[in-house]
């Protein structure tokens, strides 16, 4: 087997691979060792514990040594895995094997193993019967120490010169880029035009041109290192009207087209300028950083870099900023650097000239496509920007409200949502702002673009003032899904657990907040309305719960009753008559007078039918189902493939168990949509 399959390989697939050959083929692959004697077990002792068992079922022998002696139980000695060292013993490895070099397991454990496993090892040592198997005067295992010697010393020598070269090359290159950083330094210091010119060519460095054998990775790094060097020289000075030159000189639309004039279509040496000023003004040049005023920053550089310098100056800004402040905002809403909507999609109006997007590759998130991409990378930079500001203007909650709007317009709400979430720079203040702006803090992959936007017209929905463009055809609607992992919860700890959780929800609330829950049931063939549903579905904020209920018993009808007698919850449900049926039966105690009373307080109380609220917006006479709904107020489509499968079966399929979950959960969207939040 070969050495990477059992050092790094998950057990899972190496019991795949031994399986898929004849058995007597597989436990000769792992018996057999490569030119050391090393094993796939050997390996394993060293690199991966969890594949030992997996061997060892395959036939892997506990004793086999390596040409110098070592053991599998010696590797797991000298690595500290007392469990696996435990269970080779457990399956006759033997303890008494002393190397070439004159360790046994017992030796090589101490400072690695707990004492409890050294103290079980050296027991067995004394107690095993077998001869000691000395391999200190065995000549092929001295052979095969010489070898090794020979080849860890040239590997060790190898090692060394490699170090000492690579030391050489750094100290030459450190030379070269201290000269080069003092050319840009020099340049400054003389004016702006000199200043560029001298960036330029040191920019020009960092892509070489078609043909160049140079290394680019070198190259790039040496522009990073040049650039952080220059930028800590000047601003040692402590000069603000250097900074302000400083910033002159990098606009990024005069270098872009001076480094494209000489042929450097690249963008990336931009980027690396940039995040050099950036890093040295955020870690090392606070001090000049509180001299300058931003209304000078905003006239000395573009827009774009001129906001992240005025954030970066964080605690310098003062009231007497605010002017300047506000008018950079202003800007930045009246310039094609804002995302713009263009067939419902969002796209920014850069072209070939354009360079402003360079700031957001250098301090906006990585985001895919798929998780918002440029759009959303560009609000959580404006949101740091305004967070960075609110002591400076109250117009600060106004900008996060102005970049929110563009993300509900976008429908990326909840993409903006997650991509702020883990930033440890952004205030929670802010965070809680974007969290307000999604009601329902969704891992379902859904947008509510408002109540009731999609008009019917024959078959095709109207979506003029969502998305840009005329109609869609419903065929065209993506699907409603849940990026959850649902399971079905039948134990009555795990019943237990949904109502503390539902609980926790509601001492959360506000005063005179409730709590929205999504409320759904299947069942089997039973027609008997008082029969007990075979599945409960609830939903609420980020939660969904999927309950077996074919079986009836105190826990369920616990959990049912506080959920229809709670005040602070707002039930949802769609055409949810013959729920409230089934439901009752389950808040059902026995046959006593309060077991009756407690079923007939769930079908008294106040559920919201959604289909209801629906039907008022729908033709006369029709009773659109929750597919329909769905499309018109959430432009999704559900899959209603499971709808009429066979509910009582178990075990449940998984495509039953999302579309279960999806019924319950999209009642939430649906209610948001419709405003009833």
């Amino acid at each position: 087997m070969p050495r990477g399959a059992s050092a790094n390989s998950a057990p899972d697939q190496v019991m795949a691979f031994l399986k898929s050959m004849d058995r007597a083929v597989a436990e000769a692959v792992v018996r057999q060792g490569n030119d050391s004697g090393k094993t796939s077990l050997h390996m394993a002792c060293q690199y991966n514990p969890l594949l030992v068992e997996t061997l060892m079922d395959f036939g892997a022998e506990a004793s086999v040594s390596i040409r110098r002696g070592h053991t599998p139980l010696i590797f797991a000695a000298g690595r500290g895995h007392d469990e696996m060292l435990l269970d080779l013993l457990q399956r006759g490895a033997n303890p008494r094997v002393i190397t070439v070099t004159g360790q046994s397991a017992a030796s090589m454990g101490r400072g690695h193993l707990q004492p409890e496993t050294q103290a079980a090892l050296e027991a067995a040592e004394l107690s095993d019967s077998r001869p000691w198997q000395d391999f200190r005067t065995d000549a092929v295992a001295l052979a095969a120490q010489a070898e090794y010697a020979e080849k860890r010393d040239a590997y060790y020598q190898g090692r060394q010169e490699k170090e000492q070269a690579l030391a050489e090359a750094e100290r030459l290159l450190n030379v070269e880029w201290t000269a080069r950083a003092t050319l840009v330094v020099d340049a400054l210091r003389q004016g702006t035009e000199p200043g560029r010119a001298a960036v330029v060519t040191a920019l020009e460095r960092a892509s070489p041109k078609k043909g160049d054998k140079g290394c680019p990775k070198l190259a790039s790094g040496g522009v990073k290192e040049v650039f952080k060097m220059a930028f800590k020289r000047i601003f040692a000075s402590g000069d603000g009207e250097l900074l302000l030159r400083v910033l002159e000189v990098c606009r990024e639309d005069e270098i872009g087209p001076a480094l494209a004039d000489k042929g450097v279509r690249d963008r990336r040496p931009i980027r690396i300028m940039i995040r050099a000023l950036f890093l040295e003004l955020e870690e090392g040049a606070q001090h000049i950083v509180g001299q300058v005023k931003a209304a000078d920053i905003t006239a000395s550089t573009t827009l774009n870099l001129a906001m992240e310098v005025v954030r970066l100056m964080g605690a310098f800004l003062t009231t007497g900023d605010r002017e300047a402040v506000e008018s950079m905002w202003q800007e930045t809403c009246s310039t094609a650097a804002a995302p713009a909507v263009v067939a419902g999609d969002w796209a920014y109006t850069a072209n070939a000239e354009d360079y402003s997007m360079e700031i957001l590759f250098v301090v906006g998130p990585r985001l895919s496509k798929q998780n918002g991409g440029s759009p959303v990378a560009e609000w959580v930079r404006l949101l740091r920007w305004a967070s960075s500001v609110q002591h400076v203007t109250p117009l600060w909650l106004e900008m996060c409200e102005q970049i929110l709007l563009q993300a509900r317009m976008a429908r990326l709400t909840d993409k903006l949502l997650e991509a702020v979430s883990g930033l440890d720079d952004l205030p929670s203040n802010v965070k809680d702002i974007v969290r307000a702006a999604v009601p329902f803090r969704q891992s379902f992959e859904c947008n509510t673009p408002g109540p009731a936007p999609f008009a019917r017209v024959d078959g095709e929905f109207a979506l003029k003032d969502v998305l840009g463009f005329d109609q869609v055809s419903r065929a065209d609607l993506p699907q409603y899904a849940l990026s959850l992992d649902i399971g079905l919860l039948s134990s009555d700890e795990d019943v237990s657990n949904v109502l503390i959780a539902l609980q926790q929800m509601v001492e959360e609330l506000k005063d005179e907040e409730w709590l929205l829950v999504g409320v759904d049931t299947e069942w089997g063939e039973s027609e008997d309305n008082r029969s007990p549903p075979s599945v409960v579905q609830l939903a609420a904020l980020d939660r969904v719960w999927v309950l077996d209920t074919a079986l009836p018993r105190p826990s369920i009808s616990s959990l049912i009753r506080w959920v229809f007698g709670c005040k602070r919850l707002k039930l949802l449900g769609f055409a949810f008559s013959h729920d409230i049926q089934r439901l009752a039966s389950l808040a059902e105690d026995g046959d006593s007078a309060a077991g009756q009373l407690s079923a007939q307080e769930v079908v008294e109380t106040e559920v919201v039918d959604l289909q209801l609220i629906a039907q008022r917006q729908t033709a006369k006479g029709c009773t659109p189902g929750l597919k329909v709904v769905s499309e018109m107020w959430l432009g999704k489509t559900l899959d209603k493939t499971e709808q009429c499968s066979d509910w009582d079966r178990r075990p449940l399929s998984d495509s039953q168990l999302r579309y279960a979950a999806a019924d319950a959960a999209v009642l939430l969207d649906i209610a948001h949509a419709m405003g009833l939040a």
